[in-house]
């Protein structure tokens, strides 16, 4: 599976609302697409975990990490395994992001909202991956669960980091307050299933950005 910045993906996280856009903007937008399709630099990793679901919390066999959380036991409640992966499209495009944002604030708004299309794409092609493992093994795959989510600690960060090795197989680090570098990087968790998952939305409230996200204030849902 090829990554493929969805441009409508990329006017929803600008804020865009069907509003009429201007053919100058319509043309930065397509220039944006392609400049950060030709910088993005494709790294995952991922392991899968044998887990426990004890006490309102998900243990990791083999490992020390407890995945803490009504939110993300209720999410693998039925899950045998689960995969724990971490994905980011590099260095470049944060320095493309710092550059533009510097000498044409828009230019460097749109190129962000490009940057964060390309690694939500990134994230499905890895689901993709971890859908076929879970085909060979009898199971289903359920929806992707990040730190930061509901009420799972962004504090987890470097333990996931951690037990896939990532600095080292993806050169993926996080700060001592907890932002990803490179920027645009996300870790996730999707458990493995014996029934085929409902999709449903996840619920706004359980968010931690609940209360300043912009699609909220749109009336809108961030998975719709």
């Amino acid at each position: 599976m090829e990554i493929v910045i969805d441009r409508n993906e990329v006017l929803r996280y600008l804020g865009y609302q069907n509003q009429k856009i201007d053919e100058a903007t319509d043309n930065l937008i397509d220039d944006s697409i392609r400049e950060v399709s030709e910088d993005i630099s494709e790294r995952y990793v991922y392991r899968i975990f044998d887990i426990e679901t004890e006490g309102g919390a998900v243990k990791l066999k083999n490992c020390s990490v407890v995945l803490p959380g009504s939110h993300i036991y209720s999410h693998l409640t039925d899950a045998v395994k689960c995969a724990v992966m971490a994905v980011t499209i590099g260095n470049k495009i944060d320095e493309k992001i710092r550059y533009y944002s510097r000498i044409n604030l828009t230019r460097g708004l749109i190129v962000d909202a490009c940057a964060t299309a390309a690694v939500e794409s990134l994230c499905d092609k890895v689901e993709e991956e971890l859908k076929e493992i879970a085909k060979e093994k009898d199971l289903f795959l359920t929806s992707r669960y990040s730190p930061g989510y509901g009420n799972l600690p962004i504090t987890l960060q470097p333990d996931i980091l951690n037990i896939l090795d990532a600095h080292k197989k993806i050169g993926l680090s996080v700060t001592e307050s907890f932002i990803m570098t490179p920027r645009k990087s996300v870790t996730a968790i999707a458990g493995f299933v014996k029934e085929k998952p409902e999709k449903k939305p996840i619920s706004c409230t359980e968010c931690d950005k609940y209360e300043d996200c912009i699609y909220r204030r749109e009336g809108k849902h961030c998975e719709s």
